[in-house]
């Protein structure tokens, strides 16, 4: 396990990585030329412990191209041992693959939660024995496996609330959790978590709550980076009902800021041979090589159509443009900046790809999309359309505010045009468009002066309306891009941004 340590004490480290109804037997360390000292008195202050599904339990926790095997399962690096950690927490994680909380799911877990392995032959007597482990708080994450064998909404809240019941009875004290992920698909349990858990607390259990972690990198499971994204969603979350120092966020985390990726230049990997936040599909390599990268130390080398992708939340109607530098193996060589839109359920709704002719230098390109309505989620997609490879560097995402002189800022509003959310007063049709004509409608009766910028600020029309709609005619064919209409009356200014194609 380690040998030519240097002389002083050292600390070893022992957990349990596979699931809960295995079993293995630890024997204990044999040290040569020194001796163990004392286990140290465990100071943490608070005990969680854990239910769910494979997500929890670490299925392909350790392989970003989930293809199912064991050795790349493991606890340690899941959101209930980063957030324990985070949290100085003991925890016990009874997860599995499979299981949910209704009878449609593969196992329910409220049949079995309380045995010490539900494989064992001597499983329905060898039960644990709930004193042994008082937890402050009680997690659960499991409903996805119930959803997706065809649980209804009904069975679904029926099964939290009964498990949410069995362990009060086990927990009068523990806070309990209700936990699920968002945006993978349609009429996902998350959807009505909230309804549930105010159905709950209203039903007389003040000490439950719930949280919910944004899902938007595909079907996959959870890898380390986003294990430790979810931990910083649910540690603040714990430390907020329990009145605890709010802990310091995990740097394992590759959730972005909004309309923005992390790793752009690939220098963060905690898994061998992969850049944290990017999902590789084909043979893809990551490169460290200061003197060849155009950014950093590392870059990225996609042979033979592989890609690799990076998944943000978008909402409909932003407008998000990708910027990243490519060299190809050869001149003449091609690649993809891609951006695909996803709906709640991870369907590709919408796309726009930026291919491009490469050198065997380094160049910039950048590709923008408006997304489309329905949209949940924006991939940054890197492409090689090359049997050889093609290398990617210093990717940025950056949301688009267009080229007007002013700009305003969003209202709090969930009822805007999703192509057009500014200002919902004034319609543009279509959008996008071809660039010959633009329709504007539901516009206030009165004198204004419509005029439009192209995506550097240069103004290319402009005319004088006084009715609520009007249709512009151009002149010449617009060319492919972002575009604002900016409406100036007396007494305001409105714009909205459109999409040529």
């Amino acid at each position: 396990m380690a040998s030519g340590l240097p002389s002083g004490n050292h600390t070893i480290e022992l957990v349990k990585e596979s699931e809960y109804d295995t079993k293995e037997a630890f024997y204990g360390f044999t040290v040569t030329g020194g001796s163990l000292l004392v286990k140290p008195v465990n100071n943490s202050s608070l005990s969680i412990e854990y239910y769910g599904d494979s997500n929890p339990a670490g299925w392909d926790a350790y392989d970003p191209a989930d293809l199912g095997a064991i050795i790349n399962n493991g606890d340690y690096y899941t959101y209930p041992g980063i957030a324990a950690r985070m949290l100085n927490a003991d925890y016990h994680n009874i997860s599995m693959g499979g299981v949910g909380i209704t009878d449609r799911a593969w196992r329910n877990l409220i049949k079995f939660y309380h045995l010490i392995n539900m494989n064992d032959a001597a499983a329905g007597t060898n039960l644990w024995n709930f004193n042994n482990y008082s937890p402050d708080v009680v997690v659960i994450n499991a409903s996805s496996n119930d959803y997706s064998s065809g649980a209804t909404k009904t069975q679904i809240k029926v099964g939290w609330k009964s498990f949410t019941t069995a362990l009060r009875s086990r927990h009068p004290a523990a806070h309990i959790v209700i936990a699920e992920s968002y945006g993978w698909a349609i009429g996902e349990p998350t959807d009505y978590i909230a309804e549930t858990v105010s159905e709950i607390n209203a039903g007389g259990d003040k000490n439950v709550s719930f949280v919910k972690f944004p899902w938007q990198w595909g079907q996959n499971h959870a890898v380390i980076n986003e294990h430790a994204g979810f931990a910083n969603i649910l540690a603040k979350h714990i430390a907020t009902v329990l009145n605890l120092p709010v802990p310091t966020p995990s740097d394992l985390s590759s959730f972005a800021p909004y309309g923005s990726v992390t790793n752009g230049s690939f220098e963060k990997t905690n898994l061998p041979g992969i850049a944290d936040g990017w999902r590789p599909n084909g043979t893809v390599t990551l490169v460290k090589d200061a003197t060849t990268a155009k950014a950093g130390i590392n870059y990225l080398k996609l042979y033979n159509r592989a890609w690799v992708n990076f998944a943000n939340k978008a909402r409909p109607g932003d407008i998000f443009t990708v910027k990243g530098w490519l060299k190809g193996a050869q001149n003449a060589d091609k690649g993809k900046l891609k951006l695909e839109f996803k709906d709640q359920g991870q369907n590709t709704i919408g796309t726009n790809e930026g291919l491009v002719t490469l050198t065997t230098g380094w160049q910039q390109f950048t590709t923008t999309a408006i997304a489309p309505a329905r949209t949940w989620s924006v991939w940054v997609v890197l492409v090689a359309e090359q049997k050889d490879y093609v290398l990617f560097d210093d990717i940025q995402l950056m949301l688009q505010t267009g080229g007007a002189p002013t700009s305003v800022a969003r209202p709090n509003s969930g009822s805007l045009n999703p192509l057009n959310p500014d200002f919902p007063g004034m319609k543009i049709f279509p959008n996008p468009c071809k660039g010959q004509e633009l329709r504007i409608s539901e516009m206030p009766k009165e004198p204004a002066t419509l005029a439009i910028y192209d995506v550097t600020g240069k103004l290319i029309y402009t005319s004088k309306v006084y009715q609520s709609e009007s249709t512009i005619q151009f002149g010449s064919v617009l060319k492919p891009g972002i575009y604002t209409l900016v409406r100036t009356t007396a007494s305001s200014k409105s714009s909205k941004m459109f999409l040529v194609n």
